[in-house]
């Protein structure tokens, strides 16, 4: 991997759009967790120019911290950061995330535990609509019922086993993550609950309306599940 030798450690990684202020929030929470060796922030080539003196201005945690640069796109925001970390272990982590205290010891258990792509439970935060407990219970069925977690849920996995999975894929389009777990399945990387929960904002929900929201997003992944699950199966056949 670029940057040095892995360690046994974790490296989380934030894919960060133009002018995104959510990790602000993001970044002390992720400073005070023991298992995360180094945080890399990955922005967007040509923008942000002063986000480096930003994170230079917060604490906790700014030591750990790194600003890379890469072409738009979370995939490729991703990759970068992948490519780029030194730890052992490699967390995706949206900007908007935020964690409760069971983060910490989830993340201590995984780490000594079998390789396997992991992933956090889903509660949207209470700035979307009320009917959104019905998403919380749907992603919980998702995940459970066909293992299929998405990039909101925080994955975690050995950078051995994402580097054989093949990593995030620019090419793949919308739904990058997913395309990754599909991966996971062909490949026959276990896919498991990690036993704690990150929230995430629910404010497209609001935006756009709960019911359009919902549909929309249950029609996407109904045709990447297709899309994917036969790009997987053919690389790992």
């Amino acid at each position: 991997m670029d940057g040095g030798a892995a360690w046994a450690g974790l490296s989380a990684i934030v894919p960060l759009a133009p002018g995104e202020p959510a990790w602000r929030g993001l970044l002390p929470q992720l400073g005070v967790l023991r298992a995360v060796e180094e945080i890399l922030l990955v922005a967007v080539e040509g923008v942000d120019a002063h986000l480096e003196a930003e994170v230079s201005a917060l604490a906790p945690g700014t030591a750990k911290v790194r600003v890379l640069r890469a072409p738009r796109g979370r995939a490729l925001q991703q990759d970068a950061g992948a490519r780029a970390a030194r730890g052992a272990w490699l967390w995706f982590v949206h900007a908007d995330t935020s964690f409760a205290p069971a983060a910490a010891e989830a993340l201590s258990r995984a780490l000594v535990g079998p390789p396997a792509l992991y992933y956090f439970d889903l509660r949207f935060a209470g700035d979307g609509p009320q009917a959104m407990g019905v998403n919380d219970l749907g992603v919980w069925l998702r995940c459970r019922l066909f293992g299929l977690p998405f990039g909101d849920q925080a994955l975690l996995l050995p950078a051995d086993v994402y580097r054989q999975l093949g990593g995030f894929e620019a090419e793949v389009g919308r739904g990058e993550d997913h395309a990754l777990v599909w991966m996971a399945h062909a490949a026959r990387v276990p896919v498991r609950p990690i036993g704690a929960a990150v929230r995430t904002s629910a404010r497209r929900y609001a935006g756009s309306g709960w019911l359009t929201t919902t549909l929309e997003h249950l029609r996407l992944t109904l045709l990447q599940a297709r899309r994917f699950r036969q790009r997987a199966w053919a690389r790992f056949r």
